[in-house]
């Protein structure tokens, strides 16, 4: 599995508040939430976030964090996305949820980004 390199993570400085602009896609097993970037000079940047009621062990949430993060990057999805900041969210507890699975929703859910890059 991969992690993403530290410029393409939000960090808590750059992690989006409530009062920011987004668009939200919801597939059958991921939310992807879209915000505008947080400065002009900021490249691409994800941020998995998995809540303790999905999975009770850090471990099974740093997983699935993993998971997505691979997904992402096979997809290359620093030239598929403008200078966008996505969180992604479960919509169900990690057990239900496949490796198959999320890579059909991400897939969907860059197909379906509302600020693309001009590639």
């Amino acid at each position: 599995m991969f992690m993403l390199p530290q410029s393409h993570r939000i960090t808590r400085s750059t992690f989006p508040g409530r009062d920011v602009q987004r668009k939200q896609w919801n597939g059958t097993v991921l939310r992807c939430v879209f915000f505008p970037p947080f400065s002009p000079t900021h490249s691409v940047s994800v941020a998995v976030v998995v809540a303790k009621k999905y999975a009770k062990h850090a471990t099974d949430r740093h997983i699935f964090k993993r998971r997505v993060f691979s997904v992402l990057s096979e997809q290359g999805f620093t030239s598929l996305l403008a200078q966008e900041r996505v969180v992604v969210f479960p919509l169900r507890p990690l057990e239900q949820i496949s490796f198959v699975d999320i890579e059909e929703d991400i897939i969907q859910c860059l197909r379906a980004a509302p600020w693309k890059s001009a590639l």
